[in-house]
């Protein structure tokens, strides 16, 4: 069937999110629609000719997907959701200035809202969806959208923003993070993490393995903090945006 030509590749997806849908049930008030990206890597080190790239010789592409999963205790696994295929042109787009990369109409990032938008027009209304989004996704128009649009989500923030205005614990901050370390904690959690190994072969630029190191398994004990923040918006989103946005922010902690 995948190498069916008269078999078109989205009705195959389609059945797969009907077939997700279909898994929830009428009990499910809340559901997860966890989002992120995987390379798919084909050729190793070398890279393989007619695929196109990835990160430095690294061929192959990019999947995003959204896996729906129950908000419950159980975390019982639903099904896909949502699946976009990434395929890069040969040129790099490096040298665009930083203005410039984050106006593109093209840019690789606005598959997070895309998703998004698919997955609450395919659920339609019958749960309410908890978009929970990597690093990437952290970009002031798509919070501002998805907040005009009340659709709720979890967004791991990839900077520390600037404050529209100060919170009144602190007064004389001017980032979320200034803001955000003045609170006491509210709780605190001990979670085990995993170890992190690293593949012989990493396509990953050495810059991204330094933020994601290798790792033993250890317990860690974490302080949570918490309120709510106005973000301003970045000088060099579009001044159609609102002036500032006001979200909940959860500041986790090892101690």
């Amino acid at each position: 069937m995948l190498s069916n030509p008269r078999v078109p590749q989205a009705e195959v997806l389609e059945a797969v999110y009907r077939a997700t849908l279909e898994g929830i049930g009428s009990g499910d008030k809340e559901v997860l629609s966890i989002e992120d990206t995987t390379d798919l890597t084909f050729g190793g080190d070398r890279g393989r000719q007619r695929l196109p790239r990835l990160e430095g010789k690294a061929t192959g592409f990019r999947a995003h997907v959204s896996l729906c999963v129950r908000a419950d205790e159980t975390r019982g696994v639903l099904g896909v959701l949502d699946l976009e295929q990434i395929l890069r042109d040969e040129e790099s787009k490096s040298e665009q200035a930083a203005a410039e990369r984050y106006n593109d109409p093209n840019k690789e990032s606005l598959r997070w809202q895309r998703t998004v938008e698919r997955t609450e027009a395919r659920v339609a209304g019958r749960v309410s969806l908890i978009h929970v989004r990597d690093r990437e996704g952290d970009d002031y128009a798509q919070l501002c959208a998805m907040a005009v649009n009340g659709w709720r989500f979890v967004q791991r923030m990839r900077q520390s923003r600037l404050l529209a205005e100060p919170p009144e614990h602190a007064p004389t901050s001017r980032k979320v993070d200034d803001a955000i370390q003045a609170l006491s904690g509210i709780c605190e959690r001990e979670v085990q993490l995993s170890a992190r190994g690293q593949g012989k072969f990493d396509p990953r630029p050495l810059s991204a393995r330094r933020v994601h190191p290798v790792r033993r398994d250890r317990k860690a004990k974490l302080r949570f903090h918490a309120c709510s923040l106005s973000l301003r918006r970045p000088d060099n989103a579009s001044k159609d945006l609102p002036a500032a946005l006001t979200v909940n922010v959860v500041y986790v902690r090892e101690r």
